[in-house]
């Protein structure tokens, strides 16, 4: 952000090179005014998708939109509605990619440590900006145009996504995942404030069809592990994604290892979901639920949840 508003001074002055600075600083003004409300816009998304949680999968999504939105306006015409597009675009994707890792930043900040890590995120604001200026001085240099200084600057933004991506695979294939489930469910949690906002809780749905998990995902404020029988990851196409998301394996001929590995998973304070029945329902009714989830409580130390999912009978 800071380095793409060095190189609008450069486009100010190409796109009035000969006014002798009388349109100079309207221009450039007009032009910061185009990313600011991009900015805008982004963070107005971001704070709308997440609602009452924060989406860690929009910093990579939001890394990989600057990248775009660099490219776009580099390529496109100079003072063209598309390059001002492109602009509005890349300041849209920087709201996206800045709301949620502030927000988590303060989220997870202990009270007694709020103003050092404000603090620390101002500092490395500044040593940004330093590098920023450094990168678009040495570009100006060498006389590199705006729309090349774009697209240069585009090149360390995709590795800077690439790193963000590998640091949250979990949350941008839960963020995209839900995305898709919302576009088609219309989910509506009730009473989801009982669940706890910190500490182990096993959730116990009943399981009526095949994306059971991926609505309870959606309707659900916290992270959810779910429980899945082993045969599964013996599919070779779910088994990437079931070891990405980070579900719980488990075997029906080794109970104790079942029970073990849920347990494990709710002393470290995570979200497991269960369907005790063991099937989906083939009436419409709650089939007999299957022992061991006390057990998994139990030695899990953590609170259990009951959740009922209705109107997906036969989706």
């Amino acid at each position: 952000s800071n380095a793409l508003s060095f190189i609008l001074v450069t486009l100010t002055k190409e796109l009035h090179p000969d006014t002798g600075g009388g349109d100079g600083p309207m221009e450039l003004a007009k032009v910061a005014g185009i990313l600011g409300i991009g900015v805008i816009s982004g963070s107005f998304f971001a704070s709308h998708v997440s609602k009452n949680r924060i989406e860690l999968g929009l910093i990579p999504l939001g890394g990989f939109g600057l990248v775009v939105g660099l490219l776009w306006s580099g390529l496109a015409s100079l003072g063209s509605a598309w390059m001002y597009a492109g602009i509005i675009f890349t300041g849209a994707a920087g709201g996206c990619f800045m709301v949620p890792l502030y927000a988590f930043a303060q989220d997870k900040a202990e009270r007694q440590e709020k103003a050092r890590i404000h603090a620390g995120m101002n500092l490395m604001d500044c040593l940004g900006t330093l590098v920023a200026v450094a990168i678009v001085a040495l570009m100006k240099s060498l006389e590199f145009s705006a729309s090349t200084q774009f697209l240069l600057l585009a090149i360390p933004t995709f590795g800077a996504a690439v790193y963000t991506m590998r640091l949250l695979p979990q949350d941008l294939v839960r963020f995209l995942t839900l995305a898709v489930v919302r576009l088609i469910y219309k989910v509506r949690p009730f009473h989801d404030d009982r669940v706890p906002k910190t500490g182990g809780v096993l959730l116990l749905s009943n399981h009526v069809s095949y994306v059971d998990a991926l609505v309870v995902a959606a309707a659900s404020r916290r992270p959810v592990r779910f429980v899945m029988w082993d045969v599964l990851y013996k599919v070779w196409w779910m088994n990437g994604f079931l070891r990405l998301v980070g579900t719980v394996p488990i075997s029906p001929t080794r109970a104790k290892d079942a029970i073990r590995s849920v347990a494990t998973a709710l002393k470290e304070g995570e979200v497991v979901c269960l369907f005790p029945e063991g099937q989906i329902t083939r009436h419409g009714m709650i089939n007999e639920l299957r022992k061991g989830f006390e057990l998994m409580a139990r030695q899990g130390d953590a609170q259990v949840v009951p959740v009922y999912l209705d109107g997906l009978y036969g989706s």
